[in-house]
């Protein structure tokens, strides 16, 4: 059976893994938003992840359309969907 100075000295030799920092991505002004902004902004906006976003979008919850090969949010109906 190992003494503890020996795990002390294993514990010592083990690598720690970096802690992760959660990055806090500046808040967006709903007043400031263009008229039409991409799925990705839309996600953030509604606190959602990406694929949540397009799974509402597929849903019908969430209005979208295609422009320039991309699926993009009008903003007028997501700010009705927030109240706003």
């Amino acid at each position: 059976m190992p003494t503890k100075t020996d795990q002390q000295r294993d514990n010592a030799r083990t690598p720690r893994r970096p802690r992760t920092v959660r990055r806090r991505r500046p808040r967006v002004n709903l007043a400031d938003l263009p008229c039409v902004i991409s799925m990705d902004e839309a996600a953030e906006i509604l606190g959602l992840s990406r694929s949540a976003a397009y799974r509402a979008a597929q849903r019908g919850e969430l209005q979208t359309f295609w422009m320039n090969g991309k699926r993009q949010v009008p903003t007028a109906p997501l700010l009705r969907m927030l109240g706003r």
